[in-house]
């Protein structure tokens, strides 16, 4: 199971106040894609967005940003199934460490990629760069930062 700090995420029991606990697979200790896909779809409609871990966490502090453009999939609609399917496809990459499922809205599209989350703004603007990516995302300011708003300033 992933060893994120408590600090650092948000158990999906939490923020979704489940009434029971999550049940996770006794042999790999992840959320069922079923259910990851079912609360993903809940966040995309209701946030605009998420990022989920496939051991059910959640990040809400940090910069989260893909390495891994060749993952990134644009979608006109998107559904559970769809996500249900890009998480089948990625759970390799989804089962190391720091990396998540992540999906946002952005001109009458719907993407889903593999991010990781740094604590550091410069750390994420440099491999953002490095790996092609146009924005990152701050999770505490709940603010999505594009081009040259995080390339040529620093926030302090």
């Amino acid at each position: 199971m992933n060893n994120a700090p408590r600090n650092m995420v948000l158990l999906l029991n939490d923020l979704f106040r489940f009434k029971t606990d999550l049940v996770l697979d006794s042999k790999t200790h992840n959320v069922s894609h079923k259910i990851l896909s079912q609360l993903a779809e809940k966040r995309l409609i209701t946030n605009g967005g998420f990022s989920i871990s496939i051991t059910g966490l959640v990040p809400i502090y940090g910069y989260a940003v893909s390495i891994y453009k060749d993952r990134e999939c644009k979608y006109k609609t998107l559904d559970r199934h769809d996500i249900a399917e890009y998480l089948m496809t990625n759970t390799g990459l989804l089962k190391l460490p720091n990396h998540f499922l992540s999906g946002w809205k952005f001109r009458n599209h719907i993407y889903l990629d593999v991010s990781i989350v740094l604590q550091s703004l410069e750390k994420a603007k440099l491999l953002a760069k490095r790996h092609g990516q146009i924005a990152i995302y701050s999770l505490y300011e709940n603010i999505e930062l594009i081009g040259n708003t995080f390339f040529n300033k620093s926030k302090k």
